[in-house]
């Protein structure tokens, strides 16, 4: 058998691992990013105290949250030239408005997450669910109507 493309050679680790020494470089390139994008909205940006990426931009000088929002989505999502620092938005604490500013914290690849993927799937689990003792007194856990016809007649009972 003949091979085509050379060598097979064993996979090595992603080179987008990244480390707390590379903050300023993130930092550095999405000031560059934002202020290139949308040059008439003044923000701060830095590591915050639990070592996550803050974005803070002034309210007065956003035309359109709503566009910021969207665009803030597609930078950490789509964009390449992001992609390769490996930013994880924090739910909690993505788009936040109050009376001074429009906040977006990320998480560089050394900072886990809180809600995120496990833990948030098992939050959502027990939302979602009651638990019902079996006869062995173990918890079992069940889904709160075991028919789409009853959580239809709750929904309408309860409008």
């Amino acid at each position: 058998m003949k091979i085509k493309h050379g060598d097979f050679r064993v996979g090595k680790s992603l080179e987008t691992y990244q480390s707390k020494s590379t903050a300023q470089e993130i930092i550095t390139s999405l000031k560059r990013k934002i202020s290139s994008d949308w040059e008439m909205t003044d923000f701060d940006i830095g590591l915050n105290n639990t070592s996550c990426i803050e974005l803070r931009f002034y309210m007065n000088t956003v035309e359109n949250s709503e566009a910021m929002h969207h665009y803030m989505n597609l930078l950490i999502n789509k964009n390449q030239e992001m992609g390769k620092f490996c930013l994880k938005r924090v739910p909690s604490s993505w788009g936040v408005k109050n009376t001074r500013f429009l906040v977006y914290i990320m998480a560089p690849a050394w900072v886990k997450v809180p809600g995120n993927s496990f833990n948030r799937t098992i939050e959502l689990k027990k939302a979602t669910h009651s638990p019902i003792k079996s006869k062995t007194d173990s918890v079992k856990i069940t889904p709160r109507y075991s028919t789409r016809e009853s959580s239809i007649s709750y929904v309408r009972n309860y409008y």
